[in-house]
C-alpha cells in the first residue's frame, strides 16, 4: 500500500536555489504547505488545495521561472476575485 505524502509548512530547503527558496517562503506565508518528493522537488500544494507546483532544485532559466510562478499567480488572482463583493 502507498504511503500518503505529508505536507507541511516547514520542509527543508537546503540545496534549493535562491529563487525556488524565495518562492516557498512567500507561499507558506500564504498558507501552502509542500514536501519533498521522491525526486527531490519541492511540491507545493495551495490552502483550498485545488492547486500543485512542483519546483526543481535549479531554476535557472527565465522560462522555467515563468513556468513556476504562473500557477501561484493563477491560485492568487482566483483568491482576490472570490474575496470581492459582488462575485
Amino acid at each position: 500500500m502507498a504511503k500518503t505524502p505529508q505536507y507541511t509548512d516547514a520542509p527543508s530547503l537546503r540545496g534549493f536555489d535562491k529563487f525556488a527558496k524565495g518562492v516557498a517562503r512567500d507561499c507558506f506565508s500564504k498558507g501552502w504547505t509542500g514536501r519533498i518528493s521522491a525526486k527531490s522537488h519541492l511540491i507545493l500544494r495551495s490552502p483550498d488545495g485545488e492547486t500543485t507546483v512542483a519546483i526543481a532544485h535549479a531554476n535557472g532559466s527565465p522560462r522555467a521561472r515563468g513556468n513556476t510562478l504562473a500557477p501561484i499567480r493563477r491560485w492568487e488572482r482566483t483568491q482576490r476575485d472570490r474575496t470581492r463583493p459582488g462575485r
